[in-house]
């Protein structure tokens, strides 16, 4: 063995001892209200009842400091450990890689815990204050469906309004840098907290732009809805009516590929005419679609079709005959949906 080499394993063998020790010396578990804090990390259900977030609200802040503790500790060096872990073992010689404690595989866990804290955090501005830091370390976790849960917690009003603007820049930046993930459903989520941002147009206008060929229908127009609002000129000049168009009329066509995972055509088409309404431009593109929409036999289609509709002021003209005939006709569209009409039509008379 050379020196070089006998240098290596030694200080690969110095740094398993380390890890134990960093392992071994974990602290006796605390209690929580009578029992082991594990005990309660584990009985968390993932997407759990109301009454299980209603539970767990109910212990206060001591609560939300147990659920963000435990991801803290699960993150940071351990995050580093299980990466370099999974990276290296099948790299190295087996006499050093079993002197290395095999990383905890506690995803699912994890994934419990974080969707509890963040349903929590759409409900109680304090724990909302206190977890939004945590919830965006979890953006950076090495596990997509964590990567996911984190970034859809900030479609919650509540948590987004503890983005105050020191942070701003930077959770801005998480979410850019998660719209371009390897994983569909993390860009999805991440397209969605960009909604909210349109004042920061010019960065997150051509992010979204750059992910908009997204081969998957609901995703995409996920990301056409963000563009249209966050930059509705640069949506326009990107295509985003003639694709939320071609999905409103022929919402099965995107899912040819069958290794695509399937969503009910009437929700894509819902979705496509929501987008259009969010752009309300390209009007011989748009109106075409949406007034087939509107016909549907569909109801939440048609209802989707009609909001759409009354985006389109100035070609007044044109649709109010349109939506006037299924203000009348369509009983199963809402009152309060066909008082829209006057967003176009204040003089108009809709018909009860």
């Amino acid at each position: 063995m050379t020196k070089h080499r006998r240098l290596l394993v030694a200080a690969l063998l110095l740094a398993a001892v380390v890890v134990g020790f960093l392992f071994l010396r974990r602290p006796s578990e605390p209690g929580f209200r009578g029992k082991p804090e594990n005990y309660w990390i584990t009985n968390i259900v993932y997407s759990g009842t109301d009454d299980q977030t209603k539970q767990w609200l109910g212990f206060g802040a001591e609560g939300a400091r147990l659920l963000t503790r435990y991801l803290d500790r699960e993150g940071g060096w351990q995050r580093t450990y299980r990466n370099a872990y999974r990276r290296y073992a099948g790299k190295l010689p087996q006499v050093i890689v079993r002197q290395f404690p095999a990383p905890d595989d506690n995803r699912s866990r994890r994934m419990c815990v974080l969707s509890l804290l963040s349903s929590m955090t759409v409900r109680d501005t304090n724990t909302a204050r206190f977890a939004e830091p945590t919830i965006a370390r979890a953006m950076a976790d090495e596990n997509p469906a964590l990567r996911q849960i984190a970034v859809g917690s900030y479609e919650g009003q509540v948590l987004r309004t503890q983005i105050n603007p020191k942070l701003k820049k930077a959770r801005v930046t998480e979410f850019l840098r998660l719209a371009e993930d390897n994983d569909h459903w993390v860009r999805g989520n991440a397209a969605v907290a960009l909604y909210y941002f349109p004042d920061e147009a010019a960065r997150v206008g051509p992010v979204l732009v750059k992910i908009l060929p997204e081969p998957h229908p609901h995703i995409q127009l996920t990301i056409a809805r963000s563009l249209a609002r966050v930059d509705r000129e640069a949506a326009a000049k990107a295509g985003v009516a003639t694709i939320a168009a071609g999905h409103l009329k022929d919402p099965e066509k995107g899912f040819k590929d069958p290794t695509l995972q399937r969503w009910s055509g009437w929700e894509i088409a819902r979705q496509a005419a929501d987008v259009l309404g969010e752009l309300h431009a390209e009007p011989t593109v748009s109106l075409p679609a949406l007034i087939e929409g509107l016909g549907s036999t569909n109801r939440e289609v048609a209802i989707a079709s009609f909001r759409a509709l009354t985006r389109f002021k100035e070609q007044a003209d044109q649709i109010l005959p349109v939506l006037r005939k299924a203000a009348v006709e369509r009983s199963d569209i809402p009152n309060w949906i066909k008082a829209e009409l006057h967003n176009i039509d204040p003089a108009g008379k809709i018909a009860r």
